[in-house]
C-alpha cells in the first residue's frame, strides 16, 4: 500500500524531533549475547579532517540528581607490588660474591677462588668428595658421552675434593672469568699450553710430588686417586688479595615471574644424566645421577663422601652455550666470552624463569638477566650450572617437570 512507504508532514516533523533528542544522549553498547546490527566502520577519506575529541553535549533540560552520600567503605587504592631487595652486583665486605651469603671467616674472601677439576666417570668413583661445599659448580659435556665438573671454592674450604681429572680449554676460560686458581691432573700438551696462556703458570697447578698436601695422589695411584685440599691449595698458590668478582645478583624473595619448575632432568647422553628435584622442606633442589640397574638406566641420589648427605643447591641454571669442535684430544671447547650471551633457565624456589647468561668480558663472572636486560636474581647460596649445547631442547613433560636433551653445537 502507498501509505506504508509515504511519510506525512506530521511524520517528518516527529522523525526530525526524535533525531534531535537522540543526539543529546550517548548510544548504549550492546552487551554480549544481545541481538543487534553492528554499525559498519566508517572508511576515512582524504577530504575528512581528523577530529581529536568528540564535543560534549549538555542537555538543556537535565534533571537535578541528588548528591551522593559518602559511605564508610571506600574503594581501596591499588598499590604497586614491592620490589624485592637485591644483593649485588657489588658486595659489602664479608659477603661472598659467589653466593650472596655472609661468611663465617671473612679472611677466606681475601684470595682467589679455588677451581678444582672433578671427574664424573666411571660411575664406580662415585660418590664424589667435597662438591657439596662448593660455591659454584659447572657441569659440562667432555667427550664419549661423559661429563665433568669444575667446582669453585671461596666462602668455604673443603679438606678433600675429587677425584680430580685432566684440564680442558673451557676450564681456563672459566677460571680466568672468575679470577681463580685451577687445580687439575695433567692434560693434553696443546690444551695445557693454551690454558696456561690464559691464566698464567702461577695460577695453574697440576698434580705432582711437589703439590702435596695441596694436591695429592692416594691409594693405589690409579687415574681417579687424586684429591685437593682447597685451604692448602690457597697456600701453595700464594693467593692473597680479594678479587673483583662483582656481577652476580641475589634475592631471598621468590621470583615474581616464571612458571613451575620442580624438576629438571638434563640428558647429556644416554649414559650421562643429571636431575634436580625441588624439596620445599629443604628450600633447595636435590641432585640425582644416572646408574645402571639390571641393564636399564635408573636415577639415584648423588651424595657427598664428606657429609654422607645428598648434594643439594638452591639454584640450578641450565645455560645454553656454543660447543665449538676442537682438534686432537680436545674434542670440544665451550665459548662463553666469544659468544657474549646465550639462553638460560634459572630454577629456584620451585619455579623456572627464562632469561640469558651474559659474559661482559674475559675477566668478569657470568651474569644472569631477563629479557629486558635487568638482573635475574639467584637465591642466596650455591649455584650449579648445567652447560648444554645451543641447540639443546627443553620440554615440559608434566606440570613443573622439565627435560633438557643435549644437542650440539
Amino acid at each position: 500500500m502507498a501509505t506504508s512507504r509515504t511519510l506525512t508532514s506530521r511524520g517528518i516533523v516527529l522523525l526530525a524531533l526524535s533525531a534531535v533528542l537522540i543526539g543529546c544522549t550517548q548510544p548504549l553498547a550492546l552487551l554480549p549475547g544481545e541481538q543487534g546490527i553492528a554499525p559498519a566502520e566508517a572508511t576515512p577519506t582524504a577530504a575528512e579532517a581528523p577530529v581529536s575529541e568528540p564535543p560534549t553535549l549538555t542537555p538543556s533540560l537535565a534533571p537535578e540528581l541528588p548528591e551522593a552520600t559518602p559511605t564508610a567503605t571506600e574503594v581501596p587504592t591499588a598499590t604497586a607490588s614491592p620490589t624485592p631487595a637485591l644483593l649485588g652486583p657489588a658486595f659489602a665486605p664479608g659477603i661472598d660474591p659467589l653466593t650472596g651469603l655472609a661468611v663465617d671467616d671473612p679472611a677466606l674472601l681475601d684470595r682467589r677462588p679455588m677451581g678444582i677439576k672433578v671427574s664424573n666417570f666411571p660411575r664406580s668413583l662415585r660418590p664424589h668428595t667435597g662438591l657439596s661445599l662448593a660455591d659454584l659448580v659447572f657441569e659440562y659435556y667432555t667427550e664419549e658421552g661423559m661429563t665433568r665438573f669444575l667446582a669453585f671454592y671461596l666462602g668455604h674450604d673443603a679438606p678433600k675434593v675429587g677425584p680430580m681429572r685432566s684440564v680442558r680449554l673451557v676450564d681456563g676460560q672459566l677460571v680466568k672469568m672468575y679470577n681463580g686458581v685451577l687445580g687439575f691432573v695433567g692434560g693434553d700438551p696443546f690444551v695445557l699450553g693454551r690454558v696456561i696462556g690464559m691464566i698464567g703458570s702461577s695460577r695453574a697447578f697440576s698434580q705432582s710430588p711437589s703439590t702435596c698436601p695441596a694436591i695429592c695422589r692416594e691409594g693405589n695411584g690409579n687415574v681417579n686417586s687424586v684429591f685437593a685440599d682447597t685451604a692448602e691449595l690457597t697456600v701453595l698458590a700464594k693467593s692473597q688479595g680479594a678479587q673483583d668478582l662483582n656481577g652476580m645478583v641475589f634475592s631471598s624473595e621468590p621470583p615474581l615471574a616464571g612458571v613451575p619448575g620442580t624438576r629438571v632432568h638434563v640428558q647429556f647422553s644416554n649414559g650421562a644424566r643429571a636431575e634436580w628435584r625441588w624439596s620445599s622442606e629443604l628450600g633447595a633442589y636435590q641432585r640425582w645421577s644416572e646408574d645402571v640397574l639390571e641393564g636399564r638406566i635408573v636415577m639415584e641420589p648423588l651424595t657427598d663422601r664428606l657429609t654422607e648427605a645428598q648434594i643439594q643447591s638452591p639454584n640450578v641454571v641450565v645455560a645454553y652455550a656454543w660447543y665449538a669442535r676442537g682438534s686432537g684430544n680436545e674434542k670440544y671447547n665451550i665459548e662463553f666470552v666469544y659468544r657474549k650471551r646465550g639462553r638460560a633457565q634459572v630454577f629456584r624456589d620451585g619455579m623456572m624463569v627464562e632469561g640469558f647468561w651474559l659474559a661482559e668480558d674475559a675477566i668478569s663472572p657470568l651474569q644472569f638477566i631477563d629479557g629486558a636486560g635487568d638482573p635475574l636474581p639467584l637465591k642466596p647460596g650455591a649455584t650449579w650450572i648445567e652447560v648444554v649445547g645451543e641447540n639443546s631442547t627443553p620440554t615440559e613433560t608434566a606440570p613443573g617437570e622439565w627435560n633438557v636433551r643435549f644437542r650440539f653445537p
